[in-house]
């Protein structure tokens, strides 16, 4: 089996440098699996957008709207996480800044350097899942010397979809096992030579442990805790405790450095105050009990410190105790843990975690010392115990890693990788499995007496049986129980991109797909907004969005009120532990032993009580509140409050604690005085207990209730149509609805109305502040009653304070804009606009440029277009006159190099007086050469002419240039105007299908 550690001490620091890589032999199989699982995963995620979201999936557009805000504004704020949403830049930022997200980073440089498809980036993802795949394999095959092992446990990785699989394709949680078992690969390493010295292998655990930091400070932590303990259990024997406290050190500080370079970048963003207020209150809260310690300011002075900063914080608050992070850690076991990973599961990773400490507790004692092998360097396949002890270090690493790491931000830690199950915790419970199938399989190849053989042999196929069984059972009932959140309404959004929105989720997911702002509503609110749309109220309120914190808020007035659209699907299957009514299920072996041990006799003869109706005095149209509980069951019944026997309202019932509790409305037209209600339990094969009477006082002089912050559950797509059934349907799919609000908040216009409306080209919002031209070009501010038209089709009357009221038409529908159009006599003749599918498109058809041949569609003359000429006069050029699908257009071609090559043509810019002036140009280009397009104004021989340019760099494809004077001086025969290229090359050639000149201006 090779020589004990301790007898290998004598070996030179040259002879362990090149032996502490270990020979990776029977690579083809774990590879093949690999390989195999990856192609599975990508044809998976083709059919969902390469966005899986059998799990939750947010972060996946956190990616992207990094890269949305790098396309917007650069790098402005330092690859710091915006989550503002509106592409306007007066609403940025709102920064995020505790964590550092490598997923939206990795995006946004790619983007940076040209990688800007979707596909090819979530390839890099699923890329760097694989690796961590390979550096699992190589783990376990290090720690224990056995490549079977090594495929046992990546085999188990590679068909746990729920925990594994899931996340292969999330742009952040896909790194998860790269930079885990990657740093556990080469910290070994590192454990294995008797110096701290070497650079090899410090720069890869330097790059994973940015890796790990930028998947989370709560993954850091646990991945540097992991490295520590897998650094402590394995040692070379001519190490000394200098040279032990300098691997240490070393480990510590590369972990350190990229902390060191986030608090830069926060520092260098929002400045050495904020930084330092915000380092000591986030570590107060969130790192266990530190809160105790360090003193918190409350809640609406944090509240007010970050929206000054414009910052996000994070929905948390301080550790009250111990017994609550307890609490928090047992409920998460029992209810998500428990069902997710199985019984089994559980108690495997538990009593072999707990040998595995045992026995590294005592290896130095025989007959355990003897399997204490240098692995790496073992000829030939090991035994099975010096295999399952070797990978008991990795085993332990991990418990005792993932321990420690958890302990440190509970419960924040918590939630993250038991609620909302993100790899990790997984991968003891898999290596634990490992070894149980390893140690069979182990009894099925051993050689012994011929009956213990087949003895051992049935014991042993019985135990895999048991197991891989038990894997099947958790994984189907994992598939059919968590369906996952459907993305089908991508598409509905897509379509719309110039519009508004409004989400029932994060509201990052929609606005990745759209050019403008989305808002996000809180899940459980939605009957709250339904019932104020029938009511023919607001439906928004500020108070009940998400990660909301735009900058421009106050100056748009309520315009971030009134989204177009709404689009709504249910999103509670996502966390059900969180939901008010979550699905308690239990994995096969604990649904088994409830069922031989419980009774519902005593819940069906006292199934609970009511705790809490608030308030007992109300008036009509309000809502009351009722709370309860109910005697612990193995039944999920329906909670109902019942008037004179007729169902009023259904109350959330959360199976895990046995409680009820939510809102039911008074109707408007109920009878004043005393009203008796019912709580009852409706079980699922219909029988029915009473759990308490109780009665409200309906009375009109009674103070208004105040809403009660009562999640209720989320109602089906059905169910909310049914709730606005005059609302009209934009989009409708299986899992989604897309409810268009444009006309909640509009106005119709009548058919025969004269609206002269005003050009405001900005596509933000019109304000008071807003400066127009009216139809003589005089510039003022926008007034009470004015009508304004913005570049995104929308017509709006200011009614002063900030308020808009949205004008609708009729399809067909014209209007006159008028300070468009053509200017003459010291005015603007105006252009119609029209209502066409639910925008008004203004009409250009009418306005004829000033200039001739403007399209080129006149045959050539002397080789040349009629009306214009080549400039610089004597360069060498040639010219074609051609046609493709759309109409004629000119190629003109240099025959050899020039400082620039242009199609020009000189006349006045105004016929009379001065005035605005708009000139077009459509061009397409060959070559590096930037295309042009220029306007020279001369206003006098003594002064030098005015020249405006319009440039576009060098495309294939079609660019349309456009110049916008507000005046040019006139008539002066010199004025000109060009398009052509720049920096021109023999060779290069640009064609141009339109260059109009229009006297006034154009939208």
């Amino acid at each position: 089996m090779g020589a004990p550690i301790h007898q290998r001490g004598a070996e030179s620091r040259s002879s362990v440098r090149s032996s502490i890589q270990p020979a990776d032999s029977h690579l083809g199989w774990p590879f093949l699996v690999i390989l195999t699982t990856l192609l599975v995963v990508w044809l998976d995620g083709a059919r969902s957008a390469f966005i899986p979201c059998a799990a939750n999936c947010g972060e996946a557009f956190d990616a992207l709207q990094y890269v949305r805000n790098f396309r917007l504004y650069g790098f402005a704020y330092g690859l710091v996480q915006d989550m503002a949403t509106s592409t306007d830049l007066a609403a940025h930022p709102f920064l995020y800044t505790h964590n550092f997200n490598i997923a939206g980073v990795f995006f946004t440089l790619l983007d940076a350097v040209g990688v800007t498809a979707f596909p090819l980036k979530q390839l890099l993802t699923l890329a760097g899942f694989g690796a961590g795949l390979v550096y699992l394999f190589r783990s376990v095959r290090l720690y224990s010397g056995s490549a079977r092992l090594g495929l046992v446990t990546l085999i188990l990785f590679a068909t746990d979809r729920a925990h594994v699989l899931v996340f292969a394709l999330n742009p952040l949680r896909a790194w998860h096992w790269l930079a885990l078992f990657g740093l556990l690969y080469y910290v070994r390493l590192v454990a294995c030579v008797p110096t701290w010295r070497v650079r090899s292998l410090w720069l890869p655990i330097g790059l994973l442990a940015f890796l790990a930091f930028g998947i989370g400070y709560d993954f850091w932590i646990v991945c540097l805790a992991t490295g520590s303990v897998a650094l402590l259990l394995r040692s070379h024997p001519a190490r000394t405790r200098g040279a032990a406290f300098a691997q240490i050190a070393c480990l510590g500080a590369t972990f350190l450095l990229p902390i060191v370079v986030r608090q830069i970048q926060i520092i260098l963003v929002l400045g050495p105050r904020f930084w330092l207020t915000d380092l000591v209150v986030s570590a107060a809260i969130k790192v266990s009990v530190l809160s105790q310690l360090v003193p918190v300011p409350s809640a609406a002075e944090l509240d007010a410190l970050y929206a000054q900063a414009g910052v996000l914080r994070p929905p948390a608050s301080a550790v009250a105790s111990l017994q609550d992070i307890a609490t928090t850690l047992g409920d998460m076991l029992r209810f998500v843990t428990l069902p997710s990973v199985g019984l089994l599961s559980l108690t495997l990773v538990l009593i072999i975690g707990l040998g595995a400490l045992i026995s590294l507790a005592v290896s130095h004692l025989p007959p355990l010392a003897r399997w204490t092998v240098n692995t790496q360097n073992a000829a030939g396949p090991l035994p099975v115990p010096v295999a399952i002890f070797g990978a008991m270090h990795l085993l332990a690493a991990l418990v005792i890693g993932i321990g420690v790491g958890l302990a440190a931000f509970a419960p924040l830690s918590f939630h993250i990788y038991l609620k909302h199950e993100f790899p990790l915790i997984i991968a003891p419970i898999l290596v634990a499995k490992a070894l149980v199938i390893e140690a069979c399989l182990g009894l099925l190849l051993a050689a012994t007496h011929a009956r213990l053989r087949v003895l051992r042999q049935v014991v042993a196929l019985g135990a895999v049986a048991f197991v891989v069984a038990d894997l099947v059972l958790i994984q189907v009932d994992n598939l059919l129980t968590r369906p996952g959140l459907s993305l089908s309404w991508i598409n509905a959004v897509s379509a719309r991109k110039e519009s508004t929105f409004a989400i029932s989720w994060i509201p990052n997911a929609a606005a990745v797909f759209t050019n403008n702002w989305v808002v996000g509503i809180q899940a459980g609110r939605e009957r709250d907004i339904a019932a104020r749309l029938t009511r023919g109220d607001a439906p928004f309120q500020a108070s009940q969005y998400v990660l909301f914190g735009e900058r421009d808020a106050a100056a748009r007035g309520d315009e971030y009120m009134r989204p177009d659209y709404w689009l709504y699907f249910p999103t509670d299957q996502l966390t059900p532990f969180d939901a008010p009514a979550p699905t308690c299920r239990a994995d096969y072996l604990t649904a088994l032993l409830s069922a031989a041990t419980w009774s519902s006799n005593v819940v069906r003869t006292s199934p609970g009580s009511l705790t809490a109706v608030d308030p007992v005095r109300a008036p009509p149209g309000s809502k009351f509140v009722v709370g309860g509980t109910l005697t612990a069951s193995a039944e999920n019944p329906r909670v109902e409050v019942t008037r004179d026997e007729v169902v009023v309202g259904r109350l959330p019932y959360n199976c895990q604690y046995s409680t009820f509790r939510g809102t039911v409305q008074i109707p408007r037209d109920l009878p004043l005085g005393v009203q008796r209600y019912q709580v009852r339990a409706v079980f699922p094969d219909g029988t029915m207990a009473g759990v308490g009477d109780f009665q409200i006082t309906v009375d009109p002089s009674a103070p208004p209730t105040q809403e009660a912050a009562v999640p209720e559950r989320q109602p089906t797509v059905d169910e909310l149509v049914s709730l606005v059934p005059e609302i009209p349907i934009a989009a409708r799919g299986a899992e989604f609805v897309l409810l268009d609000l444009r006309k909640v908040y509009m106005e119709a216009l009548p058919a025969d109305a004269l609206v002269r409306a005003l050009w405001t080209p900005g596509e933000s919002q019109p304000a008071s502040d807003t400066i127009v031209k009216d139809e003589i070009a005089t510039e003022r501010n926008l007034r009470v009653g004015d009508v304004s038209l913005t570049r995104d089709g929308r017509l709006a009357r200011y009614e002063g304070r900030g308020r808009l009221i949205r004008l609708f038409g009729q399809e067909g529908q014209v209007i006159q804009v008028m300070n468009l159009g053509e200017w003459k006599d010291g005015t603007f003749k105006g252009l119609p606009a029209v209502f066409r599918e639910d925008r008004w498109v203004v009409d250009t058809s009418a306005l004829r440029p000033a200039n001739q041949n403007s399209t080129f569609s006149a045959p050539l003359a002397t080789g040349r277009p009629q009306g214009w000429e080549v400039a610089p006069k004597d360069t060498p050029v040639e010219i074609q006159q051609l046609v493709d699908g759309t109409g004629p257009f000119i190629r003109v071609r240099a025959l050899e190099a020039a400082p620039y090559l242009v199609l020009y043509a000189s006349r006045p810019l105004a016929e009379t007086g001065d005035g605005p002036a708009t000139l077009i140009g459509t061009v397409r280009t060959q070559g590096n050469a930037a295309a042009n397009l220029s306007l020279t104004d001369w206003v006098d021989d003594r002064d030098p002419p005015r020249t405006y340019i319009s440039t576009a760099p060098t495309s294939s494809d079609w660019e349309t240039l456009r110049i916008n004077v507000e005046q040019v001086t006139g008539p002066d025969a010199s004025d000109s105007y060009s398009i052509g290229l720049s920096n021109v090359v023999q060779g290069d050639y640009f064609d141009v299908r339109e260059l109009s000149l229009y006297l006034g201006q154009l939208p």
